[in-house]
């Protein structure tokens, strides 16, 4: 198994207050990211509870495994603007993501009243696959925060 692991960061053009009201709920991913068609929660937890787990439908699925995907949120902190999730299960290729752990960060940019977002994780994924899963996972992320960046022009 190889370690990998994934970061991407953007400016949102608005202030770290707006841009956390559009993605602090753990089961609106759809409402920002422009991958995700759908996302449900388990088990009737309550949204950003920790332990409590979605389902995800993504917008375009693999056509030969169209699975959803299951996260479980393990931290989140709404006072400083951060949550952190892991993969259950998941697709080809999520499902060769081991111990796949990311974090979703706001940070206010204080000149300019802007925020800065950062999207990492780290994972294990088989021998020979590191370089082709961290620009997958890569680029899902950056995907989602253009979107969202898209939102605040």
């Amino acid at each position: 198994m190889e370690q990998v692991k994934v970061y991407r960061s953007a400016v949102i053009n608005a202030s770290v207050e707006t841009v956390w009201q559009v993605v602090k709920n753990f089961n609106e991913l759809p409402k920002w990211t422009g991958v995700v068609s759908d996302s449900v929660l388990e088990g009737g937890m309550q949204d950003n509870s920790i332990g409590c787990v979605r389902v995800v439908s993504l917008l375009n699925p693999n056509p030969q495994d169209d699975r959803p995907i299951r996260e479980q949120l393990i931290a989140y902190d709404s006072r400083n603007h951060s949550f952190t999730y892991k993969i259950l299960s998941g697709p080809k290729p999520f499902e060769y993501f081991n111990e796949y752990y990311a974090t979703v960060t706001l940070v206010k940019i204080t000149d300019s009243n802007q925020t800065f977002i950062e999207w990492k994780s780290e994972f294990t994924c088989p021998q020979g696959n590191q370089e082709q899963f961290e620009k997958f996972a890569g680029a899902v992320y950056m995907k989602g925060i253009k979107s969202l960046q898209q939102q605040f022009p």
